[in-house]
């Protein structure tokens, strides 16, 4: 990770801002460009970049820049000692050997959770190879904005600065992604309304206490607030995509392929 330092002059304003911010290089958590000048560079080292393209949220170019970087320090990851003193510090158990216990256990579940997303992922995959149709524009580019929103979202969690991110390339990158999501809701929207598939009022207390968990609410908080918000029917139709995908899943036979051994080893 680099600190740096940072001066942006809009050349046509000749307006300047200047700070500080932080960022994994070669994690794509800057532009391009800016990476590719980074790269190798060490405490002290300066870059100039002119002529930079700006862009706003939607995408389209909002100027041109000279941004001035300096690095002011490069930090290295140091892994701690696996002992003890370190699972209590991590809150992973009173000793190592537990915590390794625990650990086991997290990563057997991670797996399962990972072998259900790929099965998921292939028959949504297949599914939408197997219905083609136009999506309509306004939920693509709803959907596409949605898709930004939370890529910034994630990046200032991390403590990037998003100011300067090329959001024309971002929406680009991210507009397959978009298609895809819009034709999978289509096709379990048309599959629940054939099958008939509505949530039950267990399954939506289930999805209500779900959601109170993760945002630390109270589940008669987490209703109020769907209610005041107006998307208590949006909750309703995503459980409907859910059980309406468990019961296509469930159709589904998985085939589990066995790593060939090399005879040679």
């Amino acid at each position: 990770m680099v600190l740096l330092e940072y001066e942006v002059e809009d050349k046509e304003s000749g307006e300047k801002d200047s700070g500080e911010t932080s960022a994994v290089v070669g994690q794509n958590t800057l532009r391009q460009e800016i990476e590719k000048e980074l790269l190798g560079k060490r405490e002290g080292d300066k870059v100039e970049l002119d002529d930079i393209t700006l862009y706003d949220m939607e995408g389209k170019p909002a100027g041109k820049a000279r941004i001035r970087l300096r690095v002011k320090s490069v930090k290295e990851k140091v892994f701690p000692e696996l002992n003890d003193d370190f699972a209590k510090e991590a809150g992973l158990g009173e000793t190592w050997q537990s915590a390794e216990e625990r650990i086991r256990q997290e990563v057997k579940e991670s797996l399962e959770g990972i072998r259900k997303n790929l099965i998921t992922e292939a028959v949504a995959k297949k599914l939408i190879e197997l219905h083609e149709f136009p999506v309509p524009q306004t939920l693509l580019l709803k959907e596409v904005s949605h898709l930004v929103e939370s890529r910034v979202s994630q990046l200032t969690y991390m403590g990037i600065d998003t100011r300067y991110l090329d959001y024309k390339s971002m929406a680009k990158e991210l507009m397959p992604q978009a298609v895809q999501n819009v034709k999978f809701r289509f096709i379990l929207d048309k599959y629940a309304k054939e099958k008939g598939i509505e949530p039950s009022e267990e399954d939506i207390n289930k999805k209500v206490e779900e959601l109170a968990k993760a945002y630390q609410r109270t589940p008669e908080d987490m209703r109020r607030i769907l209610h005041e918000e107006d998307l208590l029917g949006v909750l309703i139709e995503d459980i409907k995509r859910e059980k309406a995908l468990e019961d296509i899943i469930s159709k589904v036979v998985v085939k589990e392929k066995e790593e060939k051994k090399d005879e040679n080893t």
